[in-house]
């Protein structure tokens, strides 16, 4: 019996390494498969197989190739993870569904237009009565210190601290779309939340980030003693459709959440935290792709007080000469 085909988007990125180390370990009746923009990666110690693509930035050759690939190979499963990458494949949903047989979830575009931009966010928190950081929409509006990052984008990437005038002015000549809001002294809150095929919430476990190395958590434990968002999850879910795997990210300040982020793909560093604490991915994504019934009691964080410390480790080939 031929093995059913994984395939990880972006796969050379620290999720698709993540993912392809856990479903080798987790998933031996399936063939994992990578493609990635980049060069060959560590991902590839876990790969069955692995191609270069086109960026996903450029949609056409993008998915001129992807469904190409999908189809020529009999590709059962896609697991695209990339921010760029999942706000493509998002908006070209119907032509994916169209053109071949895979399967994969995906929150609608809808969706992604609204929480890609940090202003359309910020409203859209608003309009639920979630907290949010101040806007500052205009110079003469900041309070220093205040804080600053792209309003297109995700992760902490050409993200600042702002400590006076000088700052502001220097920031904004170099990166003129930057949002400015007011800096909030507090605990940095990430959620990884899965959704099912109807926009319903499965499960979630909110954990504090503690150390960062370019933009991805090294260093988080699991936090539901001083605040619990599922309230704040359902409210979302019911103006907002969300599908798959979602991440928000919430500052904890006189034990209220202030809400900075959604983003509509998997958190890029401390996703194994949740993993570990009772979130099992490999077994429940593929039971959402296969349209199973899911008991969400099976995949209920142990709310365990864990902590994840994430180390590196070394790889070698030697290329022949």
């Amino acid at each position: 019996m031929n093995k059913r085909i994984l395939l990880i988007g972006s796969c050379g990125g620290l999720t698709g390494y993540y993912l392809a180390k856990l479903f080798k370990q987790s998933r031996p009746d399936l063939q994992l498969w990578g493609i990635d923009s980049g060069d060959p990666s560590a991902t590839s110690f876990y790969l069955d197989h692995s191609s270069k693509c086109p960026k996903a930035s450029n949609p056409v050759e993008y998915f001129d190739f992807l469904i190409r690939y999908i189809n020529e190979n009999e590709i059962d499963y896609y697991l695209p993870t990339h921010s760029v990458e999942t706000l493509m494949v998002s908006k070209y949903e119907d032509r994916i569904r169209n053109n071949t047989r895979v399967k994969f979830i995906i929150s609608p575009y809808e969706t992604y237009r609204k929480f890609n931009s940090k202003i359309d966010s910020y409203y859209s928190f608003s309009e639920l009565g979630l907290n949010v950081p101040k806007l500052y929409l205009s110079e003469q509006d900041i309070l220093f210190p205040a804080f600053a990052k792209p309003e297109i984008g995700s992760g902490s990437r050409n993200s600042f601290v702002l400590d006076g005038i000088l700052d502001y002015k220097y920031f904004k000549k170099k990166y003129p779309a930057l949002v400015v809001m007011e800096y909030l002294d507090g605990h940095e809150y990430t959620v990884d939340a899965v959704f099912d095929n109807k926009g319903k919430l499965i499960s979630y476990n909110q954990r504090v980030r503690m150390k960062q190395m370019g933009g991805a958590t090294i260093f988080t434990k699991n936090e539901f003693a001083l605040i619990d968002i599922y309230r704040d999850l359902i409210r979302l879910s019911q103006k907002h459709v969300f599908k798959g795997v979602v991440n928000l990210q919430f500052i904890l300040k006189n034990e209220e959440a202030y809400y900075t982020d959604v983003n509509l793909r998997y958190a890029s560093g401390g996703l194994p935290l949740s993993v570990v604490s009772g979130i099992n991915l490999p077994e429940l994504l593929i039971a959402l792709l296969d349209g199973k019934t899911i008991d969400p009691e099976l995949y209920q964080s142990d709310r365990k007080n864990r902590i994840m410390y994430r180390c590196f480790e070394e790889r070698y080939i030697v290329e022949d000469e």
